[in-house]
């Protein structure tokens, strides 16, 4: 039952909070008071409706409807998202839901399970009271869906009459199969005897393996004899076989100092062979001395030589430029001497009295 309904923000209502009584709730008040708003602010939270933002207070703020049943409370509310809320009011323990569209969550149908025949506003005619006889009746077909009770009787007559009729084919071929299995009586004596048969065959088979196993066991006592006969042969000579042992051990010991000896006799005519290297280098010293210095003066040479040829190169070519310059001055005199008058026009001189 609901016990109270509280809407903010929705048209008139800025926060309204409605108590209501168990039975019948009326709801009165002047006009243009709020009334049918309060039916559809319960329209919006029950089945979603209207769609849109028009309902909404020119306000502003969240718009919210909430009903409060028997400590459960049930809210939608609409600002930037479009929710509801399902939680115990005692404990303040709220699951949030999304709606989309037109479309109500599941478990708020569950929890509200409320029809339009449980509102009824201003001017509705009373509850079926106004209804036609015919309208009655299919409204109360609806709820006790008795169309789907005709529907189920008429297909469990139609299963039942396919039923006797599967039933009289089954009893004709079970006639039939009774007769065919007068034919195979035979067979049980036959079971008997296979089963009799099968067990000779395993006791035959078991006998068989035991024989297979017995072979085996006797083929290896006779290769067991033969190992102890070379075994026995092995023992009369096993003083012998000791002393070669004891002799092999000491062939390889001997062998071993051998080795050794060898590398160290190797190692001894190495350091013998670098020692005569040595002493030859020791003898030819001065020798390589004198050579080194030799080779120094020869290089002191080699680079004062190098120098004087770069000298002779930059005298050679220091003559080469005297000479073209010597060239160059005497052409320019001539074209002096040829282009230049007797008397000078800056000076006066006259040449040609010298």
């Amino acid at each position: 039952m609901i016990q109270s309904l509280n809407i903010k923000n929705f048209q008139s209502h800025k926060d309204t909070t409605l108590d209501f009584h168990p039975g019948v709730n009326v709801i009165v008040g002047a006009s243009d008071s709020g009334k049918t708003a309060v039916i559809r602010a319960l329209r919006w939270l029950i089945w979603n409706r209207p769609g849109g933002d028009d309902f909404r207070s020119d306000w502003g703020g969240e718009t919210s409807v909430e009903i409060i049943t028997d400590n459960q409370s049930i809210r939608r509310s609409k600002d930037k998202e479009n929710l509801y809320e399902i939680g115990a009011v005692k404990s303040q323990d709220y699951k949030e839901l999304k709606a989309f569209g037109t479309k109500v969550p599941e478990e708020i149908q569950q929890l509200l399970n409320i029809d339009d025949t449980n509102l009824q506003k201003q001017f509705d005619s009373p509850f079926l009271i106004s209804a036609t006889p015919g309208e009655v009746a299919a409204y109360f077909n609806q709820i006790a869906h008795l169309e789907r009770i005709d529907s189920s009787v008429s297909y469990a007559n139609s299963r039942i009459l396919k039923l006797n009729s599967t039933l009289t084919t089954n009893k004709e071929d079970i006639k039939t199969w009774q007769e065919e299995l007068e034919q195979y009586r035979y067979i049980d004596k036959f079971e008997i005897d296979l089963e009799e048969l099968e067990h000779q065959v395993s006791s035959q088979t078991q006998r068989i393996s035991s024989q297979n196993r017995l072979r085996i066991h006797l083929e290896g006592m006779a290769e067991n004899d033969v190992a102890i006969k070379k075994q026995e042969r092995i023992t009369e000579n096993e003083e012998a076989v000791d002393r070669l042992l004891v002799l092999h051990g000491e062939r390889e010991a001997a062998q071993e100092e051998l080795v050794v000896l060898q590398l160290v006799m190797g190692t001894i005519l190495k350091k013998k062979v670098e020692e005569d290297q040595l002493l030859k280098k020791v003898e030819l010293l001065p020798q390589v001395e004198t050579l080194l210095k030799l080779h120094k003066e020869r290089d002191a040479l080699w680079s004062d030589s190098r120098n004087l040829r770069n000298a002779i190169r930059e005298i050679q070519g220091m003559k080469a430029k005297q000479i073209a310059v010597e060239l160059t001055l005497e052409v320019k005199e001539k074209q002096f001497i040829k282009h230049m008058p007797d008397e000078c026009p800056l000076c006066g001189f006259n040449s040609a009295g010298l």
